[in-house]
């Protein structure tokens, strides 16, 4: 049997993909808290914000789904593409652009099917939608602390002035 069919040795890896991930979204939610006006009032950067969330929350849950102990193949393909279809249905790729939200979309779901058929690449698949989820979320968690902190200092400037 393929290592991307064997969900047991992607177990280091997946606990470190969650713990990334976790740890990122815990210190962007308290970002967010630190901005919560700036953000709260701006749809684009509230936009990014939940985007960003909902990438490290879609990373987090998917790399505890393989941490699993002695989760059939199968069971682990159907999870995957039906967190990959809620995350699609939520809208999370409609504030990014569709390129990138169609490839990290497809490879889950590739991964999915193919442990599901019991034959292919496997988990192969999905590292490198993990990785690129993480990195997504980085960069909108980014773009959205940054106008808000910009918004922040510049509203305590006019304050002192």
């Amino acid at each position: 049997m393929d290592v991307g069919q064997q969900p047991a040795a992607w177990h280091e890896l997946a606990a470190t993909f969650a713990t990334i991930a976790a740890a990122l979204f815990g210190l962007f939610f308290v970002a967010m808290a630190l901005h919560l006006d700036a953000i709260s009032t701006n749809v684009t950067v509230r936009a990014r914000a939940r985007v960003s969330l909902q990438s490290l929350a879609l990373s987090v849950v998917q790399s505890l789904l393989i941490l699993v102990p002695r989760q059939p193949p199968l069971w682990l393909g159907i999870e995957l593409i039906t967190t990959e279809i809620v995350y699609v249905m939520l809208g999370a790729g409609l504030r990014v652009r569709a390129g990138i939200t169609a490839l990290i979309a497809a490879m889950p779901i590739a991964a999915g099917i193919s442990l599901i058929a019991g034959h292919g690449p496997g988990l192969l698949l999905q590292v490198p939608a993990i990785i690129i989820g993480v990195v997504l979320g980085c960069w909108q968690a980014w773009n959205t602390i940054l106008p808000a902190e910009l918004q922040t200092r510049r509203t305590v400037t006019k304050a002192r002035r």
